[in-house]
């Protein structure tokens, strides 16, 4: 199903409502890590190239002044280019800047568009923070080719103009990935990642393409190995398991946690007085108020420890896990509508059952649901189509009666309620014959 220009308007300005996210171009250089896994066979991705300003203008205004906003499309659903590359990008983050003078503004690149001017332009506009995201294969900071060049001269002029990054390395399942990714790891850790994201390139592909690889675990075994010689956090995502705990599995050398004294396997107890509760929770509360006190558990031994949080928070990390805000929006649901059946990743049900058990929310049952074509185990919600939830729901009614709702995540669908095949809702609706709702 092909996307007309208005088609992708909509679409843009529902991420732009929905997940303040702006999206400048679906455009990228020849080597960008953007390019490195190709569409599956069947996906439709609407391809508006650069975006007129006179449609930026009017997302921009969409825009909620109270969140971190993000340029890029870290998403499958919409075009996903490198923001860096926009012709007009200095004057579209002005503008950005101008409606929201003090939120955080995220910039997903792969760093290639990064020039002198744009790092100083940059460092002018803040408060940002840019999400690099490199191929932790060949071709990467641990590879050879040009696209490791290029990745080396945007760390440097990240270092030069003081500008906050964290750093997503995507590791492809290949022979030497393990190698390039150390090398990749240590290279983004010296140059001053707050934090490194490992991600399989396995998990960004559909299941008959050369790279399907769902597997973590040499990403984990590495990740294990590497994380205590580390300045900064590392963390493999997506993460498995159900394991909630208030762990601390990073923290940044020099950050105010790490001064304090906090260090990586720290259990938190409270912050605040307040009970550290889940790994999602602890890591929204040390953020939260400028003065942090915290006690935690190290080895079976109470400590303390307060400090004053600076402009890029405390500076630790914990595990993935469930979103906070989805999930308030799916208990307020529960309980003002209702018990409903909740279709959810597979790699999700873990995690989000020890956060409804840990929240007392028994209103509810969950359907995990793979992604039998896009992905696989380790897909979130944004790769799962329609075709995915009906073969698991008629397989759920096989054996049980059939439920007064069902619940959908809304990150497997756009702003037309289109998945990414182009099915949409009421069409499932209709083949399931049980009613559907979009959270």
């Amino acid at each position: 199903m092909s996307y007309t220009t208005q088609d992708l308007q909509i679409i843009l300005e529902y991420a732009a409502r929905r997940d303040n996210m702006l999206c400048l171009t679906s455009r990228c250089g020849e080597h960008s890590v953007f390019r490195s896994a190709p569409l599956p066979p069947g996906v439709d991705i609407p391809d508006g190239g650069e975006r007129p300003m006179e449609e930026i203008h009017r997302s921009i205004a969409l825009l909620t002044k109270g969140r971190p906003i993000t340029l890029g499309a870290p998403w499958p659903q919409v075009p996903g280019g490198d923001p860096l590359s926009h012709p007009h990008f200095q004057e579209i983050l002005a503008e950005v800047r101008r409606a929201c003078p003090t939120a955080l503004v995220r910039i997903v690149t792969d760093g290639g568009a990064l020039t002198p001017q744009c790092a100083r332009f940059l460092s002018q506009h803040g408060p940002v923070q840019l999400e690099l995201v490199v191929s932790a294969g060949p071709q990467g900071p641990g590879g050879e080719e040009r696209a490791a060049a290029a990745a080396m001269l945007a760390m440097a002029l990240l270092v030069q103009f003081a500008l906050p990054f964290s750093a997503t390395a995507i590791s492809p399942p290949l022979p030497e990935g393990m190698e390039c990714a150390e090398a990749a790891v240590r290279l983004l850790a010296r140059y001053g990642a707050a934090a490194v994201r490992l991600v399989p390139g396995g998990a960004l592909v559909w299941r008959d393409h050369p790279w399907y690889n769902p597997d973590p675990a040499p990403l984990e075994e590495l990740a294990d190995r590497l994380a205590p010689q580390l300045p900064c956090p590392l963390l493999v995502e997506p993460s498995g398991g159900g394991d909630l705990s208030p762990v601390v599995l990073g923290v940044l050398q020099g950050s105010p946690a790490w001064e304090a004294g906090v260090r990586r396997g720290d259990v938190l107890l409270t912050v605040n007085g307040h009970a550290a509760g889940t790994a999602p929770q602890a890591g929204e509360l040390v953020n939260r108020r400028r003065e942090v006190k915290v006690k935690y558990d190290r080895g079976g031994r109470l400590y303390t420890a307060h400090w004053d949080n600076g402009p890029q928070g405390a500076g630790l990390a914990f595990a993935p896990g469930y979103d906070l805000r989805r999930l308030a929006l799916l208990r307020h649901t529960l309980e003002a509508e209702g018990p409903a059946l909740v279709m959810v990743p597979q790699r999700e049900a873990p995690l989000l059952s020890a956060a409804l058990e840990g929240a007392g929310e028994p209103g509810c049952t969950l359907l995990p649901v793979e992604a039998a074509a896009l992905g696989g185990p380790l897909s979130g919600a944004e790769l799962l189509c329609c075709r995915d939830y009906l073969t698991a729901l008629r397989g759920y009614l096989a054996d049980h009666q059939a439920p007064e709702r069902v619940l959908l995540p809304a990150e497997s669908f756009n702003g037309l309620g289109r998945d990414l095949q182009g099915v949409g809702v009421a069409h499932l609706e209709r083949l399931a014959g049980v009613p559907l709702q979009v959270l």
